[in-house]
């Protein structure tokens, strides 16, 4: 925990700023009002590492506050780093400044780097003693790689986490359905521990990967990893670690498609072997999207080599975190305007699923070492230039590849939908045909239609 030192009086500024150190850096403030009593609590605190960063006023009451603060951390021995909020001369010691009137993100901005404090020291202050990890994700693991707790809740005290399996313990799907059964949905790590598991879990899947697959081989373990993946990005957010999780998700999803193993002409095994996993429908219909994808750029004629090598990265991105926000299938289901108007939905699913495009694509701008233009393609999925509802109609004024992946996305919901509607491959292309007359759609259609060979 840090310890800051706020000098001010104007009792909505210094709400807003304990506030936001709190939630930034976990930070203790004490605020005092003016330079004495500033002077005095330097002079109780000195020696003792008190305190960890100085806030000053440039200008309290007419008295320059900073100036005169400023002259006295510069006579002592340990001197704590200092943010004044306004102009100030001052020579002597290095300060960090602010303007009169600021945003709150420039307060951030500049905190973090007052204090030197990283991201991972950030990520370490924001982390909770546990963990929570959906039991689902050790399925296919068999030894424990830290101690694994469960959590129990009581009420008017503090949860319990107790030990159940040991680290190095042996177990399999018996005894992880063992605790599914006692309505258990998570195991607890202690969060310095998490690494350790998502690095198992990363390992698991590549060495997987190294071992000869067939396709329902391959389907299975991307399902696995797309449910990891997807349930720890959104539980944990943007991290180092949640960012090799992703990583491992778009390596698993891609070396299923260049392997040779997943190929244009065992696509009716790939389609029966999706619908034949236990996988959800988010998964079915997000492999199926970077599979149709990945196989349609190289008909483009949008470049070769590194330059079509780079966009199908980026489609696999996509298909993999497009819907990411939506978590039930009723509402990853929804892939037009009349169909978004027709669906039964609450407040909260109607603008989650009204703003998940402009989500994600916030979201992929977050993320180390996604590829440049991911943010695009995801803002315009459904159709609109902000990531907000769905197009009234096809619109040629987006970019080309969010356009293939509109198009293919249709494709593959109807595909998925095969037991309700009766349409194969060639009847539902027939009927975008339909649907979608402009030469960029068409384009896209025409190149599924020949991959496809129908």
């Amino acid at each position: 925990m840090f310890t800051v030192l706020l000098v001010e009086t104007n009792g909505a500024v210094i709400d807003a700023l304990v506030k936001q150190l709190d939630e930034q850096i976990k930070a203790q403030v004490s605020v005092v009002p003016g330079l004495d009593q500033a002077k005095s609590f330097l002079t109780e605190n000195q020696g003792k590492g008190v305190p960890d960063l100085v806030i000053v006023r440039a200008v309290l009451d007419e008295v320059p506050v900073a100036h005169g603060l400023l002259n006295f951390v510069y006579e002592q021995l340990n001197r704590p780093p200092v943010i004044v909020m306004g102009n100030v001369e001052f020579s002597g010691i290095e300060f960090n400044c602010l303007p009169d009137r600021f945003k709150i993100s420039e307060f951030s901005k500049i905190v973090t780097k007052a204090l030197h404090v990283s991201r991972k020291e950030l990520e370490a202050l924001h982390r909770p003693p546990y963990t929570g990890i959906s039991i689902k994700n050790f399925y296919g693991m068999d030894k424990c790689e830290c101690d694994v707790f469960i959590r129990i809740s009581k009420k008017n005290c503090d949860d319990q986490y107790v030990k159940r399996l040991h680290t190095g313990d042996n177990f399999d799907a018996v005894t992880l359905q063992k605790y599914e059964s006692m309505g258990l949905l998570e195991f607890y790590v202690r969060s310095d521990d998490l690494s350790l598991v998502l690095s198992a879990f990363e390992q698991k899947a590549l060495k997987q990967l190294d071992e000869k697959c067939v396709v329902a081989e391959l389907v299975q373990i991307g399902s696995h990893q797309f449910e990891v993946g997807q349930d720890l990005l959104l539980k944990l957010g943007v991290s180092d670690v949640t960012m090799r999780i992703v990583d491992t998700n778009i390596k698993v999803m891609t070396n299923a498609l260049v392997s040779g193993v997943v190929a244009p002409h065992n696509f009716g095994e790939l389609l029966k072997a999706l619908l034949a996993n236990k996988g959800g429908y988010n998964y079915k219909h997000s492999f199926l999207l970077a599979f149709l994808c990945s196989t349609i750029i190289p008909k483009m004629e949008w470049g070769k080599n590194d330059q079509m090598k780079s966009n199908i990265e980026k489609m696999i991105y996509v298909s993999f975190m497009h819907d990411i926000h939506l978590q039930e299938e009723k509402l990853v289901r929804i892939h037009s305007k009349s169909a978004f108007e027709m669906m039964a939905l609450t407040p909260q699913e109607h603008e989650l699923v009204e703003y998940h495009a402009n989500k994600v694509s916030t979201l992929a701008l977050s993320m180390p070492r996604i590829p440049a233009g991911v943010d695009i393609i995801l803002r315009q999925h459904h159709g609109t230039t902000n990531g907000v509802g769905f197009a009234d109609g096809a619109s040629g004024s987006l970019s080309g590849l969010a356009i293939l992946f509109i198009v293919v996305e249709t494709f593959t919901h109807m595909l998925l939908d095969f037991q309700v509607l009766q349409l194969g491959p060639k009847a539902i292309l027939k009927k975008m045909e339909r649907d979608y007359t402009l030469a960029s759609y068409r384009k896209v259609i025409d190149a599924m239609a020949e991959m496809l060979k129908v």
